[in-house]
């Protein structure tokens, strides 16, 4: 396994976690997310590590790599990290809301609302 797997793999799982409860769509645009908050630093597990401390993580991990949800998020992954896929549904968000879970972690007054999908709903 390289460094780049270990950050694709984090990632995948972070973003199941996060939105699994709501779409695959929904799964993408958390990647989406991440990777603009990583932005130039290229410091994906410095970033992952504190949403995860931070961020409504409401479901648990994948269960079984062979879900067809899964498999088909794996085409996603890479052009994600190495920013050769183009966010086209977060307008560059930075944080996610779905109404429903807690959103403490950061101040929805103070954010700028750009976009929703699904339910999902982005700020910068």
């Amino acid at each position: 396994m390289t460094s780049d797997d270990y950050v694709r793999s984090k990632l995948l799982s972070f973003a199941w976690r996060a939105a699994s409860h709501v779409s695959k769509n929904a799964i993408v645009c958390v990647m989406f997310v991440v990777r603009t908050r990583v932005g130039e630093e290229r410091n994906w597990i410095g970033v992952l590590n504190k949403l995860e401390k931070d961020a409504p993580l409401p479901n648990s991990d994948v269960e079984d790599i062979r879900d067809p949800q899964f498999t088909s998020l794996l085409e996603y992954v890479d052009g994600i990290v190495d920013g050769t896929k183009q966010d086209r549904w977060t307008m560059g968000a930075e944080y996610w809301f779905d109404g429903k879970l807690d959103h403490k972690w950061f101040d929805l007054l103070s954010k700028q609302r750009v976009g929703n999908l699904e339910g999902l709903v982005f700020y910068k």
